[in-house]
This record gives structure tokens, C-alpha cells and sequence, in this order.
């Protein structure tokens, strides 16, 4: 029996993220399917207004690097602090989710891609997985479940074409 288990899961579809105009941004969090919750729309708000303003947004992981910093309001830092650590956790889920399409683009011939973060969540190690035209995923899995050669196996046997 494998022992497997997923705290969270997202699902991002091809026609979802054609669908908002701009894959590749924030925004396409807007219509995705989350196992047990919904997003907070706030903060892919933030996240599409300050793109929208012409604002580079970045993190490594810790902070937030809101560039060009002088057009930054009181009204919007207060916002980016309330919302830090989720506007944080949406940047690194879509920096990981365009690793993956990034891999599928540079080998044509390869028909999914899977990038394992261990860092980005300490209680979690997050798996996101790609299939070409198809979608994109990724899997929260604790710690202590996480076993990456089984995770292999459930990979390969799943033959997903």
C-alpha cells in the first residue's frame, strides 16, 4: 500500500490560463481548482495591480522586492504587509510552476516535468508537476510523508501521456 499523503493540491488548466490573457502571471490564480479552499483574491490583486502598474514584484523567499520602491504608497505597503506571506507563497508557486513549463519548452520531446521544492515550506515539501498540454500541478506533501523514490514510482507507473 503506499503511503502517500497530500495536504493540498492545485490544478492549473490550459484553457484557464489562455483564458485570463497573460499565462505566466499572477493572475491566472484567479480560476484555478484548490482541493479544500479557495485563494484569497486579495492578494492576487496585490499581485496583478502592482504588474499592472509596471512594478517588478520578486521574493527569495523571506522578503518581498517591490521595484521601483519611490512609486510604493503607505496604502500599498500596508496592504503587501498584511498579505506578506501569501503574496510570498504565490510568487514561489509561480516561479515553480514556470520551471516546469520551462523544462517541457526546452525538451519538446518530454512529456512532463516535475520540480521538487524542499525550501520553500518547512512542515511541507511541495511538488509541482507539469504535462504537456495538458496542465500543471502541484502536490503539498508533509514531511514526514515524503518519500521521493515512491513519488518516482507513482511518476513512472502513472504513464501519463
Amino acid at each position: 500500500m503506499l503511503d502517500l499523503v497530500l495536504d493540498r493540491c492545485w490544478i492549473y488548466r490550459p484553457e484557464t490560463l489562455a483564458s485570463v490573457g497573460y499565462a505566466g502571471s499572477a493572475a491566472f490564480f484567479a480560476n484555478f481548482v484548490l482541493c479544500g479552499e479557495i485563494l484569497k483574491m486579495e492578494v492576487i490583486e496585490i499581485i496583478t495591480y502592482l504588474r499592472n502598474k509596471n512594478f517588478t514584484v520578486k521574493t527569495d523567499g523571506q522578503n518581498l522586492d517591490i521595484a521601483p520602491a519611490a512609486k510604493v504608497t503607505n496604502e500599498l505597503i500596508e496592504r503587501l504587509r498584511k498579505h506578506k506571506p501569501a503574496i510570498i507563497a504565490e510568487l514561489q508557486r509561480e516561479e515553480r510552476r514556470l520551471k516546469v513549463l520551462g523544462i517541457l519548452e526546452d525538451n519538446l520531446d518530454t512529456q512532463r516535468a516535475f520540480v521538487v521544492d524542499v525550501e520553500a515550506d518547512a512542515k511541507h515539501v511541495i511538488v509541482t508537476i507539469a504535462i504537456r498540454d495538458q496542465y500543471t500541478f502541484e502536490m503539498i506533501i508533509p514531511r514526514e510523508k515524503y518519500d521521493a523514490f515512491l513519488l518516482m514510482e507513482l511518476i513512472e507507473k502513472a504513464q501519463i501521456q
